[in-house]
């Protein structure tokens, strides 16, 4: 265990309490150190949300883990260890134990489901009716990660030539990924930015009153999808029934599984 965690661990009161946070904390800096990142570099904690031993975790132990983040990083915040707080926007109300998405429970929706979901988000007025169609509709046919698409700019995509793509980061570093885009999706795309004015810079932006016109935050993305299906009336879902959904789709429908996906050195 690292020095500056042991450090940490010595400023808490309860012993009971850092014995717990001293594994989570152990276990998230091992992790960080795979990609060579440092536990006090603000690393990505959504991102780490999404390792699938983690999201195998009960959502209560999944909460304690980010309690202890959150209150290591407010601790590296008051000693000036940080220049920021990474953990301070993450929202426990993602761990909850409702959502159908938590460890090996994925189930994809039905065609009829996905049917009834874009069918409501068509008729839905609204200033992020055409923000919402096009990224539910994205997430069903490009398998990213909400905290990649977050960081989506227009300038990954290429929607005017033959085969148009999107091209992102990928997270292990030296790689470029490209994804075709089906034509319902490069059209969808199309209508988004034209509708929005979107020629640069983040291609999901927020209508809230606190970041108007700012980039969506991860956890705005799994809100915006899970109280869309709620409001659909649909059972309660995120990003990764999306994506699973899009797959089971496509393989029912004749698609390879690496249909749609290369690689490629940056």
């Amino acid at each position: 265990m690292s020095k500056i965690i042991g450090q940490f661990l010595g400023s808490l009161d309860n012993l009971n309490t850092a014995r717990a946070y001293g594994a989570d904390l152990s276990e998230f800096s091992k992790y960080l150190s795979q990609s060579g990142q440092d536990i006090l570099a603000s690393p990505d904690i959504e991102t780490y949300f999404e390792v699938p031993s983690i999201r195998a975790l009960s959502a209560s132990r999944r909460r304690r883990i980010l309690s202890a983040l959150k209150a290591f990083y407010k601790w590296c915040v008051s000693l000036d260890l940080v220049d920021r707080d990474p953990a301070k926007n993450v929202q426990h109300a993602y761990f909850r134990g409702s959502d159908r998405e938590i460890g090996r429970r994925v189930r994809p929706l039905t065609k009829r489901d996905v049917d009834i979901l874009l069918e409501f988000l068509g008729k839905k007025k609204g200033p992020e009716q055409v923000r919402n169609l096009t990224l539910i509709s994205f997430f069903l046919s490009v398998p990213l990660r909400r905290s990649t698409a977050s960081k989506m700019d227009f300038e990954h995509l290429s929607l005017d030539d033959t085969l148009p793509f999107l091209r992102v980061a990928d997270s292990r570093g030296g790689l470029s990924i490209l994804y075709s885009l089906p034509e319902r999706v490069v059209h969808q795309l199309q209508i988004h930015c034209e509708h929005y004015g979107i020629a640069s810079g983040p291609l999901w932006r927020s209508f809230s009153r606190r970041n108007p016109g700012g980039r969506l935050t991860p956890t705005s993305i799994y809100r915006i999808v899970r109280g869309t299906a709620v409001a659909a009336g649909l059972p309660e879902i995120g990003t990764h029934t999306l994506r699973h959904t899009g797959c089971t789709l496509a393989i029912e429908a004749g698609a390879s599984i690496q249909a749609g996906t290369t690689a490629c050195t940056s």
